[in-house]
């Protein structure tokens, strides 16, 4: 849907692939369109609780999809979009 990037504020659907979180820099990354994984989403944690708490969600929620709501940024690497989470309320695991 999004040709040229990801940016700006926006609700994402997105998806687990392979390993997944970084526990030293507190941050997660997600891939959308869930197909074709064209962008990887980062998404950074200032809080540890909040960091763990979406860890062990996702980790045993791995083929479920992924909404994330943020202010996205592009990253240094390629095809890659950034944003921090604050709230337990930016993200949700769609359980079907």
């Amino acid at each position: 849907m999004y040709q040229k990037g990801i940016f700006g504020y926006k609700l994402i659907e997105a998806k687990v692939s392979g390993y997944f979180y970084d526990t030293n820099n507190q941050t997660i990354m997600l891939c959308t369109p869930r197909k074709d994984e064209k962008y990887k989403l980062l998404l950074k944690f200032s809080d540890k609780e909040l960091f763990l708490k979406m860890r062990e969600k996702l980790f045993n929620n791995r083929d479920k999809i992924v909404l994330v709501s943020g202010n996205w940024l592009q990253s240094e690497l390629s095809n890659t979009f950034i944003t921090s989470i604050n709230s337990k309320r930016q993200y949700h695991i769609i359980m079907k």
